[in-house]
């Protein structure tokens, strides 16, 4: 798991924008479709290894005994759920992306689309 993109992108979040992250997963209004609970469970079991992302402690069946419980071993279902969680995370830069101040040309051109 250490290897992950999901890892790779989000160690690189400093202590603010990971903090802001967990917000919008948490968000009902950012999250219409909702972001399931394993992976708000995997999401908070990095947030608690936040920022030394250790292997030892990110060992792939360590993690999903975190995650899943008391479920056994399913090939595949861990990173399913990754998955999903870097599809959030992604948004997420999205829509930190288009607040950036620096971004004043796009959010115009947004703003006519939408008035159109």
């Amino acid at each position: 798991m250490i290897n992950s993109k999901l890892l790779e992108i989000i160690s690189v979040l400093d202590a603010q924008e990971f903090h802001r992250l967990g917000l919008f997963l948490r968000s009902p209004y950012f999250q219409e479709k909702g972001i399931g609970s394993d992976e708000l469970r995997l999401f908070a079991y990095l947030e608690q290894e936040y920022p030394h992302f250790e292997e030892a402690v990110l060992d792939k069946q360590r993690v999903y005994r975190a995650v899943f419980a008391d479920t056994e071993l399913v090939n595949g279902k861990l990173e399913k759920k990754m998955s999903a969680l870097l599809k959030q995370v992604e948004r997420f830069l999205v829509q930190q992306r288009s607040q950036e101040k620096t971004n004043d040309f796009v959010n115009l051109i947004n703003q006519v689309e939408f008035f159109r």
